[in-house]
């Protein structure tokens, strides 16, 4: 399990070291799409884990070359 998560978090590392916030610029970058803190990112139930909003799609993104 611990394995699993480092594999995750270096995945994550390294999409975020090679994508740029985008701001209309051209060139490899990452916007969110679609999502609202409120209800798709703050934990709104928590049984054993946080859980968002029942009817939230989670964290969306678009990336673009």
């Amino acid at each position: 399990m611990n394995l699993a998560r480092k594999e995750m978090a270096l995945v994550l590392a390294t999409l975020f070291r090679m994508y740029d916030l985008y701001r209309g610029q051209d060139g490899p970058t990452v916007e969110l799409y679609d999502t609202e803190r409120a209800r798709d990112i703050d934990p709104n139930h928590d049984y054993i884990i946080p859980f968002p909003a029942k009817g939230s799609k989670g964290l969306r993104v678009i990336f673009r070359h």
